[in-house]
């Protein structure tokens, strides 16, 4: 395709409605990224309007956090937007490379969004589609909200979208998921959703299909996040909670009103700073004071549970030390059952057994840390953190061998959450997955297709077979709206005298015709008339790759 002013460099993505481009702007010599509505959509009127819809919403929007829209072009035969081409990734992937992240950026991202939430929201636009893959971030440390293909604008009509979700199902609100209308706080739940798997590091409503992510949206509510991360401040762990409450009108008035929390007035972070942590997160230095991070648990001092452990540690190393020290200086005399039943610690008898106990006391990073070649009686430099099975009994015979390991049980497999794939054509089809036939349209529900690239085609005997490769991602729906085009059939009239031909009403030819009349397969109406005769009106099925004779004498 030729677009004046802008080349085409490579394709970057291709979904079932629009095809994204790497372009360059010829004239300021600059990347941009061109994206185009799937020509097969030309003569869909809602996917036309949607794509409008979205150029004129993203041209009104002119914010630090949103996304730049530079041209735009809404001639149906070539419609497409030039988009500010941003180098870096979308959140989604920003999390899974860099979780857990620290609070302070948390924090800073969140600010950034409800920033420019809060100006699409004063201009009466509701995104609808607030996911951790529509917001990018890019080298420079900019944040930027994308994808308005959604988004409802109060002056604009509402449209249908013809076999699509209107939003993702993990981050829908309840009353999105319900199919009601929704407003700003409908937003303000995606975020909240979107903030959650921020700091956790996974969707807390992801669910193995669309309807139990539906039904996890409206009876499930995420733990607090102080309760999952010691560093995340009650007050930032409320407004999340309140964020992603059931209920509208419990939710935060607006974008705006949380922006005035103190805790968002207070944050000094700059976008340099997230530069700094992108390019080289090894040597961030995290600049949050602790009174900013810790919870008002943490800030009062440790609970009786940690203080009796700790407790218990010392005294453990204590003991450890003295017998350590005493084994130097006189071997242990041989003890009578009596008097091995007086203590404790008198209970194992040093001739058989060497006693290994950890002296490190803050808990270790690693559980699966091993201290190997330790010598009988010598303390390690570093060990595990205290647990129930860090005092170790170790047989002299072994004393060659690995004296101490920490016993982690393996983590489990991490659920691979399925995407979804929505098809919706006319007339009807049969849906045909790798070759393989799995469901006949209409749909009452997506298919659920685990993540990856399959090769789809949509079949009925009396229409073109369309074929597609369409790529499935987690936890994403994605949909497949199209009119199969028809396999022709022929009509062959003879008419005597002679008739002008009619089909569907609509005026044909003269007779006797040149060539059959190729018609799409299905049923037709056929007038012929004659100002001398009667007119004639029939009905005539064509069938696809065959040609119907039909003989027909005009009456007075």
């Amino acid at each position: 395709m030729n677009i004046e002013g802008y080349a085409i460099v490579k394709e970057l993505s291709r979904g079932p409605i629009t095809t994204v481009y790497l372009g360059k702007q010829i004239a300021l010599e600059r990347p941009v990224l061109i994206k185009v509505l799937n020509t097969q959509w030309q003569n869909e009127s809602d996917l036309l309007e949607r794509f409008r819809r979205e150029a004129i919403i993203c041209a009104r929007l002119k914010h630090p956090n949103i996304v730049n829209i530079f041209d735009v072009s809404t001639d149906p035969k070539n419609l497409y937007l030039i988009i500010e081409y941003l180098e870096g990734e979308d959140l989604e992937e920003f999390i899974k490379k860099h979780h857990p992240l620290p609070f302070e950026i948390i924090l800073h991202l969140s600010k950034q969004i409800l920033s420019g939430l809060a100006y699409a929201h004063s201009h009466g636009i509701i995104h609808r589609d607030i996911k951790p893959g529509n917001i990018m971030i890019d080298r420079e440390g900019a944040v930027k909200i994308t994808d308005f293909g959604l988004a409802r604008a109060e002056d604009l009509p509402a449209i249908t979208l013809q076999g699509g979700t209107v939003g993702t199902p993990a981050y829908m609100s309840p009353e999105q998921a319900k199919g009601a209308s929704v407003g700003q706080q409908s937003d303000i739940f995606s975020l909240g959703a979107t903030i959650q798997e921020l700091a956790s590091g996974k969707s807390f409503f992801a669910a193995k299909n669309v309807a139990a992510s539906i039904q996890k949206i409206l009876d499930k509510q995420p733990p607090l996040l102080n309760d999952q991360r010691e560093d995340i401040p009650q007050w930032f762990a409320d407004i999340v909670n309140s964020m992603l409450s059931k209920s509208e009108s419990d939710r935060p008035a607006s974008a705006k009103a949380i922006l005035r929390k103190p805790g968002f007035q207070k944050s000094a972070f700059t976008p340099e700073k997230l530069a700094h942590f992108i390019s080289d997160p090894s040597t961030y230095t995290n600049s949050a004071a602790p009174s900013e991070t810790l919870p008002p648990a943490a800030k009062k001092g440790r609970s009786p549970k940690k203080i009796m452990i700790a407790a218990a540690a010392i005294i453990l190393v204590l003991l450890a030390i003295s017998a350590f020290q005493f084994s130097k200086t006189e071997p242990p005399a041989r003890q009578t059952s009596q008097e091995a039943n007086t203590t404790p610690a008198q209970q194992i008898d040093s001739s058989d057994f060497d006693m290994v106990i950890p002296v490190s006391s803050p808990p270790a990073t690693n559980e699966s840390e091993q201290v190997e070649n330790a010598s009988p009686g010598i303390v390690p430099e570093k060990q595990p953190a205290l647990t129930e099975q860090s005092a170790r009994l170790v047989n002299p015979a072994d004393k060659n061998d690995t004296l101490a390991a920490a016993i982690s049980s393996p983590e489990p497999p991490a659920e691979v959450v399925n995407g979804q794939l929505f098809v919706a054509c006319k007339p009807w089809a049969d849906i045909y997955v790798n070759g393989e036939k799995i469901e006949t349209t209409p749909l009452l529900m997506p298919l659920e297709l685990a993540p990856g690239e399959y090769a789809v085609e949509l079949r009925n005997p009396n229409f073109q077979i369309y074929q597609t490769t369409v790529n499935i991602a987690s936890g994403r729906v994605d949909s497949i709206v199209i009119n199969l085009l028809p396999l022709n059939g022929y009509l062959d009239l003879v008419v005597t005298p002679w008739a002008r031909v009619y089909v569907n009403g609509n005026y044909y030819e003269i007779t006797p015709l040149k060539d059959p009349v190729s018609l799409p397969a299905g049923r037709h109406e056929i007038r012929l008339i004659n100002p001398g005769f009667q007119t004639w009106v029939d009905s005539v099925e064509i069938t696809a790759g065959t040609t119907l004779s039909k003989t027909v004498s005009l009456q007075k």
